[in-house]
């Protein structure tokens, strides 16, 4: 079945889009399938500190957003960037409020075999 998809074009891509968004049931199902076959609690930080976006959370941008970009062009990549860096205090990233760890659940999803690698 993936034989017949079309090949991901790396020049065809455009950004994470961070305000792709649904409370649909079926998504909340179907990221809630997916956190657990992949195992992301392990993402999951311990202690009192709260992150401004959960694994979960992060988990269901990535994939509605994946969704969104396939209906509008199957050929589309998914950008965002894989630097520990991009993530810091003040950067693009951070004031979206895109944790570092949505990094680790595309690699997460990717090693699932879920989704191609971005």
């Amino acid at each position: 079945m993936t034989d017949d998809l079309p090949k991901f074009d790396r020049w065809n891509s455009k950004k994470l889009d961070v305000h792709t968004w649904s409370d649909q049931p079926e998504i909340k199902a179907l990221c809630d399938q997916l956190y657990d076959e992949a195992g992301l609690s392990v993402l999951e930080r311990k202690g009192n500190h709260k992150p401004k976006r959960t694994v979960r959370e992060s988990l269901r941008v990535l994939i509605l957003d994946l969704y969104v970009k396939w209906l509008k062009d199957p050929s589309i990549s998914v950008g965002f960037s894989k630097g520990r860096n991009a993530y810091t205090v003040g950067s693009q990233y951070n004031g979206l409020h895109i944790p570092r760890k949505v990094v680790d659940v595309e690699a997460m999803l990717v090693e699932a075999g879920y989704i191609e690698k971005l």
